[in-house]
């Protein structure tokens, strides 16, 4: 029996996802507490499994409303965005994520020295500079979902060409790159979008294109609130675990006896109920069953409302007070999480700790880029090569460039490693107004004493520098915390004590 016969293309992206070496890194990167917290804190991963869970649950409860099959939403595509939602994510939770995005908005200043001369900051009038100012600010900016969509479709390069997920065999992969896109905002609340400007200069439009807009904005939706629901019942699992929350206070939280905004106490759904005297109960009896009783309720009660929000919005039904009564409680558990664990000195100091060694080692490999592996070295002229189809005008070159980065045989673009690592010495060292010259010679780049001429790469300093510290932060992107530790102590000599 051939696969197609009984695994459908949402099942393959699914697997694509799942044994990707990203997937795999998920499990050393912090989910809010770091890796190093404990045994049974959640992180990247398991968060991802979770949500796939919840995700997979609400798309079956809709689809068991709905008759006709055509409707329905596949199972298995939910479940294969809500694994790579956070492939992008960086070491250290968001502390390390809003770390690089700093660096790529030029507002770290040693690593600005490191690499660019004093005045290319200055405003002036002359081509050169103003063209460079262009370059900045077509470069800028990072952030965990626009990543992950570079890692589905350029950056996994277990397969042909880096694109894990190919148009042409995953004719709904749109859908896909659309909902890891929209799990998260497009934008940080206090900065402008501009700042973001690298992932719309140099994403192709085509990856988001989609056939259906309302079923893209449909699984969006389902895929965002999911995620929310996870985060939800986990952090304030874990923030119980970990002593954040007493199991008294927690309770308090959860269900907002004087407030109502909590669950209501008498919430009963199909796979049990809990009333306040039985919570007090279950904090004499036992905190771990405590814990899973609590978690229980909380995903029950808000995969079932959110499930009905959707099936009274495809039946075109209006009913508010499900919605409100949804959002509410949303709200209320983000707002008691944020106040009693998100700003807590040990979470606020594993978040200070994982700026400070993202910030240091992206300063090290700027200092001396050749420190980093040959994949990566190879990776900071595919970035350029990239940038450069873009901006010429000359069709040889362009054809030249495309024909090398869909290559089949890998990521290298030189026959051997240190040819490569010899080409990017001496590109990096350019004087700040020469270029050297890249040629196709058959299948590999080589370097070029020739003038500049027809279908020749041209290396300028400047470009090519912005280019490395993109993908400097796309090697820091893929580490985990500990990997980041160990690079972070290999390179200064340094060992810090896990701080809790």
């Amino acid at each position: 029996m051939k696969d197609e016969e009984y695994r459908t293309p949402s099942m393959n992206m699914r697997d694509r996802v799942l044994y990707s070496r990203g997937f795999l890194r998920l499990a050393g990167k912090t989910q809010v507490y770091g890796t190093n917290f404990g045994d049974h804190t959640r992180n990247r991963m398991t968060h991802s499994l979770e949500v796939a869970q919840v995700a997979r649950t609400i798309a079956r409860g809709v689809n068991q409303s709905l008759e006709n099959d055509d409707d329905k939403i596949d199972e298995d595509l939910v479940e294969a965005i809500a694994l790579a939602h956070d492939l992008g994510h960086t070491p250290f939770g968001h502390a390390g994520e809003r770390q690089l995005h700093k660096i790529l908005n030029y507002s770290n200043k040693r690593v600005n020295d490191i690499l660019f001369d004093e005045k290319a900051f200055e405003s002036t009038e002359k081509e050169n500079d103003v063209q460079l100012r262009q370059y900045f600010a077509s470069n800028c900016g990072f952030k965990h979902n626009w990543q992950s969509v570079r890692m589905l479709k350029l950056l996994c390069n277990e397969y042909q060409g880096g694109d894990m997920l190919p148009a042409s065999k995953f004719p709904d992969s749109s859908y896909m790159v659309n909902a890891v896109l929209e799990h998260s905002s497009r934008s940080y609340k206090e900065e402008n979008q501009a700042n973001l400007n690298y992932y719309n200069n140099h994403l192709d439009k085509s990856y988001f294109s989609v056939k259906d807009v309302h079923k893209s904005d449909f699984i969006s939706n389902l895929i965002s609130n999911a995620d929310e629901i996870a985060q939800r019942h986990h952090d304030i699992e874990d923030a119980i675990a970990f002593r954040f929350f007493s199991l008294t206070k927690a309770t308090e939280v959860i269900f907002d006896v004087d407030n109502e905004k909590g669950l209501p106490l008498d919430f009963t759904s199909k796979r049990g109920s809990i009333q306040l005297d039985e919570q007090r109960k279950c904090v004499c009896d036992s905190d771990e069953f405590f814990m899973k009783k609590i978690s229980h309720i909380i995903v029950g009660y808000l995969v079932e409302k959110y499930t009905k929000i959707l099936v009274n919005n495809l039946q075109n039904c209006e009913d508010k007070k499900i919605e409100d009564d949804y959002y509410k409680v949303m709200e209320h558990l983000g707002s008691e999480i944020k106040k009693m664990v998100l700003t807590s000195q040990n979470v606020k100091r594993m978040d200070s700790r994982g700026e400070f060694i993202i910030r240091r080692l992206f300063e090290a490999y700027a200092m001396n880029p050749v420190q980093m592996p040959n994949s990566t070295l190879n990776a900071v002229f595919r970035e350029y090569m990239r940038q450069c189809i873009k901006s010429t005008d000359d069709n040889v070159l362009k054809g030249n460039i495309q024909k090398h980065l869909n290559k089949e045989n890998g990521v290298y673009l030189f026959e051997h490693a240190f040819e490569c690592r010899l080409a990017f010495a001496a590109c990096y060292e350019l004087p700040e107004k020469e270029k050297i010259y890249l040629s196709f010679s058959d299948n590999w780049m080589v370097m070029s004493e020739q003038v500049e001429a027809k279908g020749v790469l041209v290396i300028y300093k400047n470009l090519f520098r912005i280019c490395l510290m993109r993908v400097i932060a796309d090697y820091i992107a893929g580490m985990t915390d500990s990997y980041a530790e160990k690079e972070y102590q290999k390179l200064y000599g340094v060992v810090h004590e896990i701080v809790q």
